[in-house]
């Protein structure tokens, strides 16, 4: 099989890549640490997303992933309806993240 220039750590086993051979960040193997931020209505401090992300943060203590979110959603509407609040910021690996999403 021909392997794309793009891909050169890539090894091939019965027609089937495994780049690095590492888990994605989402997989619940992996050991990084979590960090779990809510998306809220600005005016009335409704809760409409719970989340969870293996991403660093701002310096300011602030989710990447979260402002990001909420910058594409308040874009949509064309004003600062929606806003993000990390509420932990050590949740441990991404299996201890996804109960504490559940909860």
């Amino acid at each position: 099989m021909e392997r794309n220039k793009k891909y050169n750590n890539t090894r091939w086993h019965s027609n089937i890549s495994v780049h690095n051979e590492t888990c994605h960040g989402n997989s619940k193997q992996i050991k990084k640490t979590n960090h779990g931020y809510i998306i809220r209505e600005r005016s009335t401090k409704r809760i409409v997303k719970v989340g969870i992300s293996g991403g660093r943060l701002n310096k300011n203590g602030t989710s990447r992933r979260a402002n990001s979110q909420v910058s594409r959603w308040n874009r949509g509407l064309r004003t600062d309806f929606f806003e993000a609040v990390v509420l932990r910021k050590d949740l441990g690996d991404r299996q201890s993240a996804l109960d504490w999403e559940k909860k």
